[in-house]
């Protein structure tokens, strides 16, 4: 595989070992490397999406925190921005599910891990995500045109986010989200959760970003609402707000 890579990448990954991830929906190339003896991930984006700075604060911030990637290594130009990261020991969640694990189990752990980044203490958090930052990115990059929709081909963008903003929640619930809690982003081994990657969209916002996101996966890779209702079970959620559930589904589709 022949990538364009900067000498200072070069000069520190095995060039034979890299092996593409072709898994997730991420605006970055994600590829498998060895670095100096150790696996790592190498993560390509082009510098106009400005993802991996964010990233980067966050898991700088998290650390001790949580069980989250080491940065390696991070450098950027006006074309291209290359995030290095070290690997967490275990299995995706959507390869577990691909594997016929315990569905339950997975669910149970998906709901457990959600919980302990929500009730990690916010104080001092360096990256916001709260809905005044997102619906004026969610413009950005309609603006742009970096948005890609895929369940609303019959309405343009301008249509969806005026109607997130008119449909803005009163209040926001305020913790630390990841803000891509799906399958392919929590890590399990051994029936746990060992740790959580890309950070890209974390930070300080709505709980409800992460639960509506996490819905929604469950839901697609799942086939039916028994492990929503399952996951938001053990997530402790007795009366939740379906409403808010699907504003953050929706608002997920400007990223």
């Amino acid at each position: 595989m022949i990538l364009n890579l900067p000498k200072e990448i070069c000069d520190l990954i095995d060039m034979d070992s890299i092996e593409k991830v072709c898994i997730g929906c991420s605006k970055a190339e994600v590829f498998k490397i060895n670095m100096q003896n150790r696996r790592a991930y190498l993560k390509i984006a082009q510098s106009k999406y400005e993802i991996f700075r964010q990233e980067v604060k966050l898991l700088d911030w998290l650390k001790g925190k949580l069980n989250v990637p080491e940065v390696l290594l991070y450098v950027g130009d006006c074309n291209n921005q290359f995030l290095i990261m070290s690997e967490i020991k275990g299995e995706n969640t959507l390869n577990l599910l691909r594997e016929n694990f315990n569905k339950e189990l997975i669910v149970k752990n998906l709901a457990k891990g959600l919980k302990m980044i929500h009730n990690i203490n916010i104080t001092n958090c360096n990256v916001v995500q709260t809905l005044d930052v997102k619906l004026k990115e969610g413009r950005k990059n309609i603006e742009q045109k970096l948005v890609n929709f895929n369940c609303n081909k019959d309405k343009s963008y301008l249509e969806i986010v005026n109607k997130l903003e008119s449909m803005r929640p009163e209040c926001e619930d305020l913790v630390l989200v990841h803000g891509d809690y799906c399958l392919p982003n929590i890590i399990q081994h051994k029936g746990e959760i060992s740790g959580f990657i890309d950070w890209g969209r974390g930070g300080i916002g709505d709980r409800y970003q992460d639960i509506g996101i996490a819905c929604r996966s469950i839901r697609t890779n799942f086939g039916n609402d028994h492990y929503v209702k399952l996951f938001l079970d053990e997530y402790g959620l007795d009366k939740y707000d379906a409403n808010k559930i699907a504003y953050y589904i929706l608002l997920d589709e400007l990223f």
